[in-house]
């Protein structure tokens, strides 16, 4: 009998585990891959995005700041920078010190639910079924998976119903990012240029016309689809001299992207355009003459699926309107970031006038709890709120956030056997503020 069980040892699911070990609870992390990080690692999610706040020394998660001191000493991450594979490392080596327990290639399939209390849940890997308990649980999936075989509520999909667009990423290898660099400079790109932060984006204001313009001539000439074009970006990675993480392609926007079967659509797609931008790249890019194919992300990139109806409904208000909340878990000034799916919202937000230090918005710890299940938190992109605030909660410090609040909140339950609805968040936001002082 643990403690607490995680569902998913992704971006959220690996830090709650070593959150709540932590607090000396009885953890375990079970996830289907070989490895932790998720999207980060198997979708080769990099670099983080920033939660451009105001206050740059403000620490919202100490255990992503942990994170990036350890990738950094080994020269594995540059500011925000970081190289998937060796996140791999980092994550699981933090986990297996903070006394949690992990159980890799692992499926949950089931829960035994009884008056709107997870009782135990169903497992199947290679031992077969079985079936193992906890106090409390946190769902860290990414598609609210052991929320809803609990019974919990889900939405998805905003207009329509129509999800975010997927990427499926890839790498090269053997890149000449000397090369690329003088070309980016001639062509007057302004700014990431040196190693090992080189970035080429078609959608970003003062990305290199000449790369623009190749693009353009290439959908012309049919050697690259409209779909294909509308983003094209890279980074280089810390750590892997000669190596390029695309952020691309994406695979369109349509609904259940959380389907498999919907999701193999996706990764033959992917996989098809991944050879042709490879191709454009070696002919049009200088630095990538003898460039090749080095990896591709064996986990779909999604940005959005199912999302939990929780206990406060968090809304795109809440962000235009920057909300303040006594039990806020998180702060961030990241934009409204919806890919490839259709917007009801006009034109641009209209944010309030306020003053520069204010200018960010709060997420409470009430949205992660699913209505109608009394011990099970759900965190991650998967979390309570709506369509258009998901676009902005969904980046890795937002989810890794949630995930440390969770530990902190499945500690407290734990030692009062209540509700997760009944505790006081205002608790884990102190908890948490005490945990960034430390540092």
């Amino acid at each position: 009998m643990y403690d607490v069980i995680i569902a998913g040892g992704g971006t959220a699911g690996a830090v709650a585990a070593v959150s709540a070990a932590r607090e000396g609870l009885k953890t375990l992390v079970i996830e289907r891959m070989s490895a932790l990080g998720g999207t980060q690692t198997f979708s080769m999610v990099t670099p983080f995005m920033e939660h451009c706040l105001p206050n740059e020394n403000f620490v919202n998660s100490s255990i992503s700041e942990e994170i990036l001191y350890e990738l950094k000493k080994n020269g594995h991450c540059k500011w925000l920078w970081f190289d998937p594979e060796y996140m791999k490392f980092v994550l699981e080596k933090m986990v297996i010190e903070s006394g949690a327990e992990i159980l890799y290639d692992t499926d949950v399939i089931d829960a035994d639910v009884e008056d709107g209390k997870i009782k135990s849940i169903k497992i199947y890997n290679s031992d077969g079924i079985s079936e193992i308990g906890a106090k409390v649980f946190i769902d860290c999936t990414g598609n609210a998976d052991l929320a809803k075989m609990s019974g919990a509520e889900v939405m998805s999909g905003g207009p329509g119903g129509i999800n975010q667009s997927s990427s499926l990423r890839f790498e090269m290898a053997n890149v000449d990012l000397g090369r690329m660099s003088e070309y980016l400079k001639s062509a007057g790109q302004p700014d990431w240029l040196e190693e090992p932060m080189l970035q080429i984006c078609n959608v970003n204001p003062g990305c290199a016309e000449d790369f623009l313009e190749r693009v353009k001539r290439a959908v012309e000439e049919e050697r690259l689809t409209s779909v294909e074009a509308s983003h094209i970006q890279m980074f280089s990675v810390p750590g892997r001299p000669g190596a390029v993480n695309f952020n691309c392609p994406e695979t369109g926007a349509e609904k259940n992207t959380s389907s498999a079967a919907v999701k193999t659509r996706k990764y033959i797609k992917g996989r098809r355009s991944i050879m042709r931008i490879a191709e454009f790249m070696k002919k049009e890019v200088p630095g990538f003459e003898n460039a090749y194919i080095s990896l591709i992300a064996p986990m779909l990139g999604i940005r959005e699926s199912e999302r939990i109806k929780a206990e406060y409904e968090y809304t795109i208000q809440d962000i235009v309107l920057r909300r303040r909340f006594d039990d806020a878990i998180l702060r961030s000034a990241y934009p409204v970031d919806v890919h490839g799916a259709a917007s009801e919202l006009e034109g641009e937000l209209e944010y309030p006038e306020c003053v520069p230090e204010e200018r960010y918005f709060e997420y409470p710890y009430r949205a992660l709890i699913p209505i109608n299940i009394k011990n099970i938190l759900v965190c991650g992109r998967c979390s309570g709120c709506d369509f258009y605030s998901q676009s902005a909660l969904r980046i890795q410090l937002s989810c890794q956030a949630m995930g440390e609040a969770a530990g902190i909140a499945a500690k407290i339950v734990s030692d009062c056997g209540k509700r997760f609805s009944d505790i006081d968040g205002v608790k884990v936001r102190e908890r948490m503020r005490k945990r960034g002082s430390d540092l």
